[in-house]
């Protein structure tokens, strides 16, 4: 399995101000695999050459944070859901999971985190 070590998690700003975050691999920093953003605009267009997109809703420290995640559709499954959980680890280090965690998919592209 792939070390967080070589996941690189790049935070920017886009032309509209919107923080998001670029992931690619140590080996090919150049490429961008996936993008999130968190609390996005509905109206926010995500990057053309991205081809598949969901959304993560998860509770976080008292709030629900949904984060929109653009992501490649050429590259491995395995190595993509990799990518997406060090994402989460990253970003939200304080985030439990546990047996009284749910998981579901509730609308079509969405994937939603509950405490139990």
């Amino acid at each position: 399995m792939t070390n967080i070590e070589e996941v690189i998690f790049q935070s920017i700003k886009d032309n509209n101000a919107i923080h998001l975050t670029q992931c690619s691999m140590e080996d090919h920093p150049d490429i961008v695999l996936a993008i999130m953003v968190e609390n996005v605009p509905d109206n926010y267009v995500g990057p053309p050459e991205l081809q598949v997109k969901f959304e993560v809703e998860i509770p976080y420290e008292g709030e629900t944070q949904k984060v929109s995640i653009w992501f490649s559709n050429s590259e491995d499954n395995d190595k993509m859901a990799m990518i997406i959980q060090k994402f989460f680890e990253w970003r939200f280090p304080n985030l439990v999971i546990n047996d009284n965690t749910e998981m579901g998919i509730y609308e079509p592209g969405k994937l939603t985190v509950k405490s139990g």
